[in-house]
C-alpha cells in the first residue's frame, strides 16, 4: 500500500491499482482508435445501444405499471412507456434514424450555448471587462458547428456521433493512463 502525499489518510494499492488503469486506459485508446478509423459504423452502433436501451426501459416501465397498480398516474405511465418502445422499436428498425436524432440534439445544444455566450459577451462588454470577443467568437464557433451538423446527410451524421465516440474513449484512455502516472508518482514520493 502507498500513501498519497497529498491526501495522507488516503492509501491505494499503488501496484495492482496502476497495473488495471492502465489496461482500461491502453484498451480505450485502441477502441477509440477503431472508432476513429470505422466512424460510421461507431456511430451507427451508438444508435443501436440507444435502441435498445428504450426498448427495455418502456418494456421496464411496462412491468412496473402493472406492479403498481392504483398507486402512481397508469395512464402517463403507458404513455411514457409505450413512446419509448415505439422510439426505441424505431431506432433499432433504421439506426440512421437514432444517429439523425442525435445529431438535431448536439445541434441543439450547439446553438442554445452560443446564445448564452453571445448574453455574456454583451454584458461583459457592457461592464467594459476585457475578453469579451473571446465570447463572442465561441458562440460563432457553435453556430457554424450546429449549422455543419444540420447541412450533414444522414451518412454524416453517423461519422461525426463516431468521431465524438472515438475521441471520448481516447481522452478517457489517455486521462486513465495520467492519473496511473500520478499513482506511481505518487508511490514513489510516499516510498522515500
Amino acid at each position: 500500500m502507498s500513501v498519497d502525499a497529498e491526501h495522507p489518510s488516503v492509501a491505494f494499492p499503488a501496484r495492482g491499482v496502476r497495473g488495471w488503469l492502465i489496461f482500461e486506459g491502453v484498451l480505450l485508446i485502441a477502441l477509440g482508435v477503431l472508432a476513429a478509423a470505422l466512424p460510421l459504423f461507431a456511430g451507427l452502433a451508438v444508435a443501436l445501444v440507444l435502441g435498445w436501451i428504450l426498448v427495455f426501459s418502456g418494456l421496464l416501465g411496462l412491468v412496473g405499471l402493472f406492479g403498481s397498480r392504483g398507486h402512481d398516474h397508469p395512464l402517463w405511465r403507458l404513455i411514457s412507456a409505450v413512446i419509448a418502445v415505439g422510439a426505441g422499436g424505431i431506432v433499432l428498425w433504421s439506426p440512421v434514424v437514432g444517429v439523425i436524432g442525435l445529431a438535431i440534439l448536439i445541434a441543439a445544444y450547439l446553438t442554445l450555448n452560443a446564445f448564452t455566450s453571445f448574453a455574456m459577451a454583451f454584458h461583459h462588454r457592457g461592464r467594459a471587462a476585457k475578453g469579451w470577443g473571446w465570447q463572442v467568437f465561441s458562440g460563432l464557433v457553435g453556430i457554424v458547428l450546429a449549422v455543419f451538423i444540420l447541412l450533414l446527410n444522414p451518412r454524416g451524421d453517423a461519422v461525426l456521433i463516431g468521431f465524438f465516440i472515438a475521441i471520448d474513449f481516447i481522452v478517457g484512455g489517455l486521462s486513465l493512463l495520467g492519473i496511473s502516472a500520478g499513482i506511481r508518482r505518487a508511490a514513489g514520493i510516499a516510498s522515500v
